[in-house]
């Protein structure tokens, strides 16, 4: 079989993934994941999320459900035009060849 050598090396891969996870090492322990992130960040890069008030989220949800509501009605309408230009070509083009 010539994919004996893929499979193997998959195999081994899990085998070695599967063991870096119960590895004792302190890189792959969960509490010490954000030390290992922001020792590589900058204070100027990192996100700085705003707070907002229960009002102004629902507003801001209202806004973008309406938003979203708008996208989608866009796409099916330029669904609907894309493929009743391309059933009209197509039904040309087998009428030429025929």
């Amino acid at each position: 079989m010539s994919s004996a050598g893929y499979v193997l090396d998959m195999i081994k891969r899990m085998q070695n993934n599967r063991s870096m996870m119960h590895s004792k090492s302190e890189k792959f322990k969960i509490r010490n994941r954000e030390n290992i992130q922001s020792e590589f960040v900058d204070d100027s890069k990192r996100m700085n999320f705003k707070t907002v008030q229960k009002e102004d989220l629902e507003k801001i949800r209202a806004e973008r459900t309406i938003q979203i509501k708008k996208e989608r009605i866009r796409l099916a309408i330029f669904s609907v035009i894309t493929l009743a230009i391309f059933s009209v070509l197509l039904f040309y083009v087998i009428n030429l060849i025929l």
